[in-house]
């Protein structure tokens, strides 16, 4: 008997027809130009998704600035006054999507939790790689800090692994740092020296390393992957950190970086939640965030950042 919903398996064989179609290899680590034709392609599809969920979800979104870094602010008309706004961060390989395209499961957060969520659109890379991007995160999160007060943060995928370096940045320079972290799937091993990454058993429906992932490390992270900026599993965590919940699925080649990362976190010391949904895909509350599962993870998170860990 299947441990996913029907919603869940209808998506896993819908990601299997489009693997069948053999996408391209992605750009060169150099080619700014192919990735800049990538990061359009992806905005342009993900246009009637984003459309779908605007009409869907009772919540205003608006430009903000931060830092001289753009964002998206969601509001819900309907929310609970007080609670602390979420930021999120937005995955796609530190090389594509934009809080544009990443709407269709933030307003999905924003509405479970009934609570502004504000999108940073840090640069993607090539265009700023790891020693640009994390301090340049960083700053903005302590940017939003002093206007604001406290937040939570949130990222899934990439945006997960940057949550992770951003707040160890920020710990760093010695400084606030967010309440609670909550990753989805997060990349935090770029060398791709985990167990799951190319482990033919783990069938993974959406992601590939030789093709896909090698070629994002390489555009984000250059010749040094395993950096803790790049790749946070690497990152001491014994200064401290907020608790953090981590929530990924089992059939996906990203899951020992969750494992690992959560393994990390409790060895230091700190307070670290792990939900493993078996069966499921990689980031799939973001992905697809009309299943059941989705939702299961968005109820989880919302106990998480009112409870803690």
């Amino acid at each position: 008997m299947s441990t996913v919903s029907d919603a869940a398996r209808a998506a896993i064989d819908e990601f299997r027809r489009r693997e069948q179609r053999q996408p391209p290899r992605l750009p060169g680590a150099d080619d700014h130009d192919g990735w800049r034709e990538l990061q359009a392609f992806v905005e342009d599809a993900m246009t009637p998704r984003i459309e779908a969920a605007l009409a869907a979800h009772d919540v205003d979104v608006e430009p903000a600035d931060i830092a001289d870094m753009p964002a998206l602010r969601l509001r819900p008309r309907v929310a609970r006054p007080r609670r602390l706004p979420l930021v999120f961060l937005h995955g796609g390989g530190y090389t594509s999507y934009s809080a544009r395209s990443a709407l269709p499961g933030t307003l999905a957060l924003a509405t479970a939790l009934q609570r502004e969520v504000l999108v940073p659109d840090y640069t993607l890379a090539p265009a700023s790689r790891v020693a640009q991007t994390v301090p340049a995160v960083s700053g903005a999160l302590r940017a939003i800090m002093a206007e604001r007060g406290p937040f939570h943060l949130a990222g899934d995928s990439a945006g997960g692994g940057l949550a992770v370096a951003a707040t160890l940045a920020m710990i760093r320079a010695g400084g606030p740092r967010p309440e609670t972290v909550t990753v989805f799937s997060p990349w935090t091993d770029l060398a791709g020296n985990g167990d799951s990454h190319r482990d033919p058993d783990i069938n993974d429906p959406l992601l590939r390393w030789d093709g896909m992932l090698d070629r994002c490390a390489a555009a984000y992270a250059g010749d040094d992957p395993s950096h803790p900026d790049a790749s946070p599993v690497n990152a001491d965590f014994s200064g401290g950190f907020p608790d953090t919940l981590v929530i990924c699925g089992s059939r996906e080649i990203l899951l020992s970086d969750s494992q690992r990362l959560h393994q990390r976190l409790r060895g230091a010391g700190q307070r670290s939640q792990l939900q493993v949904f078996d069966g499921l895909y990689h980031a799939f509350p973001v992905v697809t965030p009309d299943i059941p599962e989705a939702a299961q993870t968005r109820q989880r998170m919302r106990n998480f950042i009112q409870h803690g860990a």
